[in-house]
């Protein structure tokens, strides 16, 4: 038993080791399709999730949502410790409740949308959650610029076929994925609607409202809902003026750049044309 347990060790440290620091070759990455959540519950949304795009708070909103249109009695959590599982998750989205507090035409086809978020902010904030959060990060990683370095070569391993033995490595590259990985964002002929994650949280209410609106839910139930916005945060949110810092040192460095740019470079051409503020 200890011999196993000593072998699963070895593993886990093998798969999360520090990769060659002297390697000078960065080629741009992709071509990568990640199987994609879609929630809906049945209220006329269907919510796409993008890891590190803000869906933890989105899903407390859907849920508040949920739980108005099938009449279930609840106080809303505006809170600043805001987990993964909601009450909504844990209860299998209420499923085995029937009717509902109000009628939409089911003649009209789900309102579909997903969060986008600027790369750069949402790398500084997968850093922020990987190292820092949850402390998943090798012993090596220091700071950001070797953490950009470590999870390009980690990338780079998994598309060439790689599996890794540690749940926790295979997590955190289902967190760091481009977001033109998910939804089928390229899609020219997609129908989703997009809510930019931003720290102007009244652009992501109007956003937000505009998916309800043509969802036909009640301004009043979405505006409830969409106070999560302004009123909570997740257990795991970053400090403005360190995000700030961050970006301004990985802006700094030019090698850092570059294992950036070679692992996002799709994302940043997609959302050149996106407003983030």
């Amino acid at each position: 038993m200890i011999l196993f347990l000593l072998l699963n060790l070895c593993l886990i440290t093998s798969a999360l080791d520090f990769p060659d620091i002297d390697s000078k070759v960065i080629t741009p990455l992709g071509g990568h399709n990640v199987t994609t959540e879609r929630l809906n519950q049945g209220f006329g949304v269907e919510f796409c999730l993008i890891g590190k795009t803000g869906i933890t708070i989105t899903q407390y909103i859907l849920c508040d949502v949920l739980r108005e249109y099938k009449g279930i009695p609840y106080v809303p959590q505006y809170k600043r410790q805001l987990h993964y599982k909601n009450e909504c998750r844990e209860h299998k989205n209420y499923r085995f409740i029937r009717g509902s507090t109000w009628a939409r035409p089911t003649s009209e086809p789900v309102v579909r949308f997903t969060l986008v978020r600027e790369p750069l902010d949402r790398f500084i904030s997968l850093y922020g959650f990987v190292c820092k959060y949850r402390s998943e990060c090798p012993a090596e990683i220091r700071n950001i610029h070797r953490f950009a370095r470590w999870l390009y070569h980690k990338q780079k391993m998994a598309l060439a076929g790689k599996r890794f033995p540690s749940e926790r490595l295979e997590d955190i590259l289902a967190h760091s994925w481009p977001q033109t990985s998910f939804c089928g964002l390229k899609d020219k002929m997609s129908d989703l609607t997009f809510v930019h994650h931003s720290t102007n949280r009244t652009k992501m209410q109007d956003e937000m409202m505009s998916v309800f609106d043509k969802a036909h839910v009640p301004a009043e139930v979405a505006k409830k809902a969409l106070a999560h916005l302004t009123r909570s945060s997740t257990a795991h949110a970053g400090k403005s003026e360190s995000k700030r810092a961050l970006l301004e040192e990985i802006k700094g460095n030019a090698d850092t750049m570059r294992y950036i740019n070679a692992m996002y470079h799709e994302d940043f051409e997609f959302l050149k044309t996106h407003t983030f503020t």
